[in-house]
């Protein structure tokens, strides 16, 4: 039989380890692993340390109540992988003071996250205030820009507007990605000033093509006179060769009748002369006889 005072410390004991094991498993409770591609951003009272993969200060951390003396602490969860930000039907203004609107894309990505949870809550403040930077470097380089050189030069105001934000990016611990994107050039409610633009640029494409079309034609039936001319002068080439090889031709025959006449009548002298002699003879011959 257990006494009096050695059960009341036997429960002792019990309520003691009851008490440790609560303690520890609460405790437990507050262990935190942080996953991959976030950043919890421990916040004490003397100190911010951020926890995550590849942190210095490893990825867990147990999260204090805040009302504890000391261990008390304050998270802030931001991402550190890459996010995108929109601005769709922003509206802007050239140098002229035309109106537009634009449709801008921007990818971010939290460097420092130790200067980002100073600045903001959470990623939706993050997000409104990165907004407000994009907007006003949009407006400023637009403003100083005609919106037909904007319209026809659109890749080149990306890299000016990544260009413009990157000091600002930096106080609130973020870096672009990849240069800012001018994805999209509109009117704006009650504006035709792009409709018409594009309109002009319309008509002078067109133009430019009838002329074209008009300067081929040109060249084409030029070609084809010249070819015809080139065709003629062949042609009279070849005829006059020809005739000069007909009349070369004629001429040789001409004078080959003329020789073989000749030959013909010198051969008729040449019998007649020897038929006169024979006759000759002949007479010689008779008279001899007769004497």
């Amino acid at each position: 039989m257990f006494q009096p005072h050695q059960i009341f410390s036997l429960a002792a004991i019990l309520i003691g380890l009851l008490i440790l094991f609560l303690l520890i498993y609460n405790i437990l409770k507050l262990r935190r692993i942080v996953p991959a591609n976030t950043v919890h951003i421990i916040q004490r009272s003397k100190s911010t340390v951020s926890y995550g993969v590849s942190q210095p200060a490893g990825n867990a951390y147990y999260k204090w109540p805040t009302w504890l003396p000391l261990l008390g602490v304050t998270v802030r969860e931001l991402p550190v992988s890459n996010f995108d930000l929109d601005l769709n039907s922003y509206e802007a203004y050239d140098k002229n003071r035309l109106p537009f609107i634009v449709d801008v894309k921007a990818f971010f990505r939290i460097a420092d996250t130790n200067q980002a949870a100073q600045k903001v809550e959470n990623m939706t403040e993050l997000h409104e205030h990165l907004a407000g930077i994009v907007q006003g470097s949009v407006r400023s380089i637009m403003a100083k820009s005609d919106l037909e050189s904007i319209m026809q030069e659109r890749s080149i105001y990306g890299e000016q507007f990544t260009t413009d934000v990157k000091e600002n990016l930096s106080q609130w611990g973020v870096v672009p990605v990849k240069n800012i994107e001018l994805m999209d050039i509109k009117d704006g409610r009650d504006s035709n000033v792009i409709q018409d633009i594009m309109a002009k640029k319309k008509s002078e494409i067109e133009k430019e093509s009838r002329i074209t079309v008009a300067l081929n034609k040109q060249k084409a039936q030029e070609a084809e006179i010249e070819a015809t001319k080139e065709v003629d002068v062949k042609k009279a080439m070849a005829a006059k060769a020809s005739g000069e090889a007909l009349a070369r031709s004629e001429q040789a025959v001409g004078i080959a009748k003329q020789l073989s006449e000749q030959a013909i009548a010198e051969e008729r002298e040449v019998t007649a002369e020897k038929t006169m002699a024979v006759s000759q003879v002949n007479v010689v011959r008779a008279a001899e006889i007769e004497k």
